[in-house]
């Protein structure tokens, strides 16, 4: 579900032994923090650019949040990247890429050719 298909057995391997370490009590409070927590007005009131990457087969996160933060903040770059919730586990060139763009042309570094 936050992998996606592709993922490497490695990864999943991984992600399994971390989670059998968690215990229930601390799942569930991490997942009512998730659908409980708020943060329009702090993007809202944000005084820096902001970049929303998503994946496009994102099954986590619904696809009205995706317009809710862009109308919340029109000005926000979102990209959109074919792969699941946790991109940055299973994109990560593709996201230091998409990062590292985004702020040289926000000119937030001076060399965007770093990656």
């Amino acid at each position: 579900m936050v992998t996606g298909r592709d993922a490497p057995d490695k990864m999943l391997e991984r992600m399994f032994e971390v989670h059998k370490t968690v215990s229930p009590t601390v799942i569930i409070d991490r997942l009512y923090s998730v659908f409980n927590v708020d943060v329009t007005d702090t993007l809202r009131h944000c005084a820096l650019p902001v970049l929303h990457l998503y994946g496009e087969r994102d099954h986590l996160v619904l696809k009205y949040s995706h317009k809710e933060i862009q109308q919340t903040r029109p000005d926000i770059k979102s990209i959109a990247i074919d792969g699941p919730h946790f991109l940055l586990q299973t994109h990560p060139q593709t996201c230091v890429q998409a990062i590292t763009k985004f702020l040289a042309d926000n000119r937030l570094i001076e060399n965007s050719d770093m990656y």
